[in-house]
């Protein structure tokens, strides 16, 4: 508990401030998406994912790999929200399309804008693909105190304005996250920044940005071991290209 009547104020002010968010968006759940398609699977669930959770990348088995083509595929209607649940009612997934398509063509074009010198993402010597990858924003996993990403300090200014440029981008995904998950939402707004910084992305602290150039590609099998073990990530596909799948296994 802070000692400074006015520290404990402030502290005070934005805690009011994010449980009047919280009830809004609650509001705006109810408006907006009383159309949702929901799915349940009985043979997963939530709480068994996190028991099961480990810190270190496992491959795949190779009984799952040979039944891929086999996975149950599940049609997405692009202007109905889809809601995966576990059977214990555990939120697993949900896809909701942004109404304001004028965001994710800015996001595509404030990502062409960026520098072009950026390296392919390893994660202990394994590449995830052919694309290049740029983690932007305010990072802790291998730092004491909390600061901007070494990639996002190697170009700080056009990294900087990428963020502030789609600031309303991140709201507004930061508004479906409280809309789903409200005790993660709050959960996120308050991990804690380093001296003189902000999240980057509203809730989020942080953001990747995978950049395929003119020959998008797909990632490789992985599994993200520094974000949050229980939050929830959102992922934006913008850009020019047709189809798409996202795997869960």
């Amino acid at each position: 508990m802070p000692h400074s009547k006015k520290t404990r104020a402030k502290v005070s002010k934005i805690k009011r401030d994010w449980n009047k968010r919280v009830k809004h968006l609650e509001k705006l759940k109810h408006k907006h998406q009383s159309d949702t398609y929901e799915i349940t699977l009985p043979h997963v669930s939530l709480g068994d994912l996190r028991r099961k959770w480990s810190l270190k990348q496992k491959e795949p088995h190779p009984a799952i790999l040979r039944n891929v083509k086999n996975f149950v595929r599940l049609p997405s209607d692009p202007n109905r929200p889809l809601l995966i649940y576990g059977s214990d009612r555990g939120l697993l997934a949900c896809r909701i399309r942004l109404q304001q398509p004028e965001l994710v063509q800015q996001l595509s074009d404030s990502i062409d804008k960026l520098p072009s010198k950026i390296s392919h993402y390893k994660y202990r010597g394994i590449k995830r693909g052919e694309y290049r990858t740029r983690h932007l924003g305010v990072w802790a996993p291998y730092m004491v105190v909390p600061k901007h990403t070494k990639e996002h300090r190697q170009h700080k200014k056009p990294h900087d304005n990428f963020l502030r440029d789609n600031s309303a981008l991140w709201y507004e995904i930061s508004a479906i996250l409280g809309q789903m998950a409200p005790n993660f939402f709050k959960e996120f707004l308050r991990y804690p920044t380093g001296p003189g910084l902000r999240h980057g992305c509203d809730t989020w602290a942080a953001c990747v940005v995978n950049d395929g150039g003119n020959n998008p590609n797909q990632t490789n099998i992985h599994r993200d071991v520094k974000e949050s073990q229980y939050g929830y990530s959102c992922v934006i596909s913008c850009g020019d290209f047709t189809g798409g799948d996202l795997c869960y296994s």
